[in-house]
């Protein structure tokens, strides 16, 4: 990691915020009510920010027409002769697969 530097105070969409620095972003926190993140930016491009401004509200996906569902309890990373690894929705984290025959073996935790 690279050493973090406290930098000024700005206004990004009427909420107050501190800049903190690394040697090629800055991340404005916000520093009234919860401390989320309200814009990033390039150090070397201030033009290039990117604000969060929405946090809390509700929002509605659709999905396109042709979408295909994807399995809730698990999903496929990398699959290489039988073997491969797979992630568990459930917070378990990654796990090796090495059961055969298409479906891994129950995600622990």
């Amino acid at each position: 990691g690279g050493t973090l530097r406290k930098g000024e105070t700005i206004t990004v969409a009427g909420r107050p915020a501190i800049a903190v620095h690394d040697a090629e972003s800055v991340l404005y926190v916000a520093t009234t009510g919860t401390p989320y993140p309200l814009r990033v930016a390039d150090s070397g491009s201030p033009d290039s920010a990117l604000d969060f401004l929405d946090y809390d509200s509700p929002v509605t996906v659709t999905p396109p027409k042709d979408s295909l569902p994807v399995p809730r309890t698990w999903s496929w990373l990398a699959r290489k002769g039988g073997r491969g690894w797979r992630a568990c929705s459930h917070g378990s984290g990654l796990q090796s697969r090495t059961s055969q025959g298409g479906q891994p073996p129950a995600c622990a935790g």
